[in-house]
């Protein structure tokens, strides 16, 4: 006679694995809703994630921050509401197994009917004022469309009017302009070429004034970027040729979280966390350092033939909001970038004037930046930033010698 009993705890050992491969995992989803108009926090607003069974949602607290535990991962389309106020769709929402969502929106008021016609300008609150023709750039986006390498300078080509003067670069002519009149942007602020490798797809080999082959801020920094080909409001009278605007998100202020990856640009490192006791409204780091992949296959002896291109970044953001005077945050990046070109052995393989040269070209950039922002009365706001940057680049080239 078979005892049962000495049977049933090797099968639930055996029937265990099964069971934890059945589990989906989750991940929290959380983030502030703020108005619009005056940064201020929104108490009581509903978020809640589209298409899901059981229905999940939350509301926001008396400081405008909501949170849902245990969202299944997987890609989400999130509304936001709030009486009084236009509801807002966001289309793409992951949830991922390896940290927490962090998604902050704004909501504009909602006007029915108006007494009379006012005419006001545009507010904004830390994003670029929307023009008539302005993009959003999301970093979801970034993430999406093919052959971008996470640059939003890439992702722009798609958009109407604009084009790519290299498949290797970002360089980008917007409505016929050259591509040396579009401006760069960092928190609202202009700065330098933020670009390794500025001489990368030009036709004299000679750096460019604002493009190359990759931009220096890592996408695990970047929140959402604005693109305006056009139209510009008065803060840009003298711009000419699109406006490429990044703005960088906080670090998670409630837990530490730690990314390393590989790709085809490189290896990255970022961390992220709370400063402090790590309670909601304190305030948070967020760091990243970058070394491409080319450059680490070159420090290990491979051969890329003629050309050999490395760089390397890193970059901050320092997020300090306080009770009384407003928020502070304090930013920076900096980056190294070279390209060494030798000229062919054998002169019948020289097709254009660059390859009669031995070229080294060596670049570095740098910004440091400081903004504070504080509520003004019932329907405004109060920024004032500051940036610093600058770049060098440096280029020798010799007449090759024959064989």
């Amino acid at each position: 006679m078979i005892d049962k009993r000495k049977l049933s705890c090797p099968a639930l050992i055996l029937l265990f694995p099964l069971l934890s491969f059945a589990q989906t995992p989750t991940q929290t989803l959380r983030g502030t809703i703020t108005d619009a108009g005056n940064a201020r926090p929104l108490a009581g607003a509903t978020v809640a994630l589209s298409g899901t069974n059981p229905a999940l949602g939350a509301h926001t607290n008396e400081t405008g921050q909501y949170r849902m535990k245990a969202v299944p991962v997987g890609r989400y389309r999130m509304q936001v509401s709030y009486v009084g106020y236009e509801t807002v769709t966001v289309a793409e929402v992951l949830v991922e197994a390896g940290k927490e969502a962090v998604l902050d929106v704004q909501l504009h008021e909602w006007q029915e009917a108006l007494s009379e016609v006012v005419v006001k300008a545009a507010g904004r609150t830390g994003a670029t004022a929307q023009a008539l023709g302005a993009h959003t750039i999301t970093v979801e986006e970034q993430f999406r469309f093919p052959a971008t390498f996470y640059d939003p300078g890439r992702l722009a080509m798609s958009f109407p009017g604009v084009a790519g003067v290299s498949d290797a670069t970002n360089i980008i002519s917007v409505r016929g302009n050259s591509p040396a009149s579009v401006r760069w942007r960092l928190e609202g602020l202009d700065i330098v070429n933020p670009n390794h490798t500025a001489n990368a797809g030009t036709l004299s080999d000679r750096p460019t004034q604002a493009g190359g082959g990759v931009t220096i801020l890592s996408t695990q920094l970047l929140g959402a970027s604005s693109f305006l080909p056009g139209n510009y409001p008065a803060e840009y009278g003298d711009a000419l040729g699109g406006i490429l605007d990044m703005w960088l998100r906080d670090g998670n202020n409630h837990q530490h979280e730690f990314t390393v990856q590989a790709g085809f640009l490189g290896l990255e490192a970022a961390a992220e966390g709370p400063l402090g006791s790590g309670q909601p409204q304190s305030a948070s780091y967020l760091v990243n350092y970058r070394y491409s992949f080319t450059g680490l296959l070159s420090a290990l002896g491979a051969d890329f033939g003629d050309e050999e291109t490395a760089f390397q970044d890193a970059s901050f953001h320092f997020s300090l909001p306080t009770k009384k005077v407003g928020k502070f945050t304090l930013f920076g990046m900096g980056g190294k970038s070279k390209t060494i070109f030798r000229s062919p052995v054998d002169s019948a393989l020289i097709m254009e004037d660059k390859e009669r040269f031995d070229i080294d070209f060596h670049s570095e950039m740098g910004a440091l930046g400081l903004t504070h922002t504080l509520p003004a009365g019932k329907n405004g706001v109060w920024r004032t930033a500051v940036v610093i940057s600058a770049l060098e680049h440096s280029r020798t080239a010799h007449l090759a010698e024959g064989p």
